[in-house]
Parts: structure tokens; C-alpha cells; sequence
């Protein structure tokens, strides 16, 4: 069960008591909240608030009731408008809330009519919530138009606030968090996209989700999914690839590796392109791309298993760019 503990706080004991028309009541007439007031939520992380306004019936009539509540970031809810004298709000996020109410008049014993009466004093409310979501649930892979797809069942909390995947490309010894989606979504499809002609090596790619909510409580990550590729060149299908500028040939990265490393690079037009591997005494060891290649962002795997440990070279050639970089084999 998650906890959210609300302590309440009056401005002026003298002004409730004395100068207030509008009253919070809680378990019935004449009981006013008092300091310490503990509220618990459900497992969804939300905390059901039960408010009951009074106002003198032997000096008001009233027709309608209502508050509104402010939440931690200073956001105030619509007021309520209710035709009896009790509601019901939910509060979520982990903070200072505050809390105002208001009935209707319709007359007075004093010659007055139809008019707003609000309380003159604020509710304070502190809550905690130290408490994770679930982990996601029923978490899947496949491959969709060339793109692996990891699927999820949308958690049942109210707090939810995102959820977050992780990723593991064989060869590479630790994960990333490589997307965040909102609450609510249940799919996502990994940027890459994994084109025909070159099938060797084999690529073994792992996916786990796991929650957020909004208070910033996090879940453990789900089970782990496996999806595979046959090549060993996959292209950024980003929307930001619109934004390339230059052509650029990154640094591979791990660097040392063992036996396998990334080298990314982009294209400013599209072109022939070729990326060659030599070692330092310019004997060609490897030929990662050979192709025509739109415009874009690429990632290229360079398996080295059959090498021996030393120094290589890497060169991109395209038409009007060229560039080397070096990288280290260390076994």
C-alpha cells in the first residue's frame, strides 16, 4: 500500500473560529479538521480526499458547494460544484497541497442573495509517496518493417508518469536507457532499421522496460526480450536526421574493444559511400560498407574476432568527404 500522509495546518485559529462563514468538516457536523489528519491511498497511488463544507443553516441557505485544490507545482483544480454539502478529490504527486472552499447563497437572515461565501483560511495538506510503481508486465519483442518492436501492458497506477527502455546489442557488455515514452503508451519501435545485403554476424538484441511515476519513483526492469538481425549495418530512421548539417565519422566506441565496436557517422547527401578497416601497414583487414546510402545517421559493428591485438584504422569515403580514425584491439 502506498501512504500519503497529509498534515494540516490552519492560518489563524482566532479567524477560523471567529471569522469564518464556510467550514471543512470531516466525519460528520461540528468536527473540524485538525493538525496531524492522516489520509492513505490505494495501491494506484492516489489518496482519496473526503471533504464535508458546512455553513449555518440558521443564518445561510445554500444551494451549492464546492472547492478546489492546488496541487505541489501551484496548479489549482476547477471548483467543484456540487448540490450537497460533501465531495471527493484525489490528490497524486508528492508535495504541499492546499486546499479552499466556497458555497452559494441564495439568501441570508441578513438581506442579502445570491452570492459566493468562501472560507477564510487554507487547508494545508504534505504528502509523501516513497513508493514504486509496478513493473511492467507482459513484455514482448518482434520485428515490425524492419524495426525491432517491444510492447508492454499499460500499468494501473494513477501516478503513472512514463516508462523507460533499456537496450543491449551483442558484443556490448552493459545497458543503456535509450527511450522514454509517456504513460499511457505501450509499444515503441527501436530507431533502427536493418537493411538487406550483408548477413553476417548474426545480432542479438535485448530490450526491458521498466515504470516511472510522477513523484519520481521508479520500478525494477521487466523480464528480458530478445530479438535478432542478420546484418551487420543498421540505419537511424531519427526525425533529427533532417538536421545533419556536415558528414562526420565518429569515434567507435568502446575503444579499447574486445571483440567488437560501434563506428557511427552521418551523411549529408546521399552518395556511394565506403568504410574500410586497414591495419598500420595499410593491408585492408575488413570492408564494412560498400553501398549507395541516402542521407542520414548509420551505426556500423566491426567484428574483430579474427584479428590479433593492435592498432587499427578505419577510413569513410564518400563523395566530396573522407576521414580515418584509429581504434585498439586489446584481447
Amino acid at each position: 500500500m502506498k501512504k500519503l500522509f497529509f498534515l494540516i495546518l490552519f492560518f489563524s485559529i482566532n479567524i477560523l473560529t471567529f471569522g469564518a462563514n464556510v467550514y471543512f468538516l470531516n466525519d460528520g457536523l461540528g468536527y473540524i479538521y485538525t493538525n496531524g489528519q492522516t489520509f492513505t491511498s490505494d495501491a494506484s497511488g492516489r489518496a482519496l480526499i473526503h471533504y464535508h463544507l458546512w455553513a449555518d443553516p440558521t443564518k445561510y441557505s445554500v444551494s451549492e458547494w464546492g472547492a478546489r485544490f492546488q496541487d505541489p507545482d501551484g496548479n489549482w483544480s476547477d471548483w467543484s460544484q456540487l448540490s450537497t454539502s460533501q465531495g471527493l478529490h484525489e490528490c497524486l504527486k508528492a508535495g504541499t497541497w492546499h486546499v479552499q472552499g466556497r458555497v452559494w447563497v441564495d439568501y441570508d437572515i441578513y438581506g442579502y442573495s445570491d452570492y459566493y461565501m468562501y472560507t477564510s483560511f487554507t487547508l494545508y495538506f504534505n504528502a509523501v509517496d516513497n513508493y514504486a510503481p509496478s513493473v511492467p508486465q507482459n513484455v514482448s519483442a518482434s520485428w515490425q518493417s524492419g524495426h525491432p518492436r517491444i510492447t508492454w501492458a499499460n500499468n494501473s497506477e494513477y501516478d503513472m508518469g512514463s516508462y523507460i527502455i533499456a537496450k543491449q546489442v551483442d558484443g556490448v557488455s552493459w545497458w543503456m536507457d535509450v527511450a522514454t515514452v509517456s504513460a499511457g503508451t505501450t509499444s515503441w519501435s527501436d530507431p533502427y532499421a536493418w537493411p538487406s545485403g550483408k548477413f553476417d554476424p548474426v545480432y542479438t538484441l535485448q530490450y526491458k522496460v521498466k515504470a516511472k511515476d510522477i513523484n519520481n519513483n521508479i520500478s525494477d526492469y521487466s523480464s528480458v526480450q530478445t530479438v535478432y538481425g542478420n546484418s551487420n549495418l543498421w540505419k537511424s530512421t531519427s526525425i533529427f536526421d533532417k538536421d545533419i548539417t556536415d558528414y562526420k565519422l565518429y569515434a567507435n566506441y568502446p575503444n579499447p574493444f574486445n571483440p567488437t565496436t560501434q563506428i557511427a557517422y552521418q551523411l549529408l547527401n546521399d552518395g556511394f559511400v565506403k568504410l574500410i578497416v586497414y591495419n598500420t601497414i595499410g593491408q585492408e583487414v575488413a570492408e564494412l560498407v560498400n553501398q549507395y546510402q541516402e542521407k542520414g545517421s548509420y551505426t556500423v559493428q566491426f567484428n574483430a574476432v579474427n584479428l590479433p591485438s593492435g592498432i587499427y584504422i578505419y577510413k569513410l569515403q564518400t563523395e566530396g568527404f573522407s576521414d580515418i580514425k584509429k581504434m585498439i584491439l586489446a584481447k
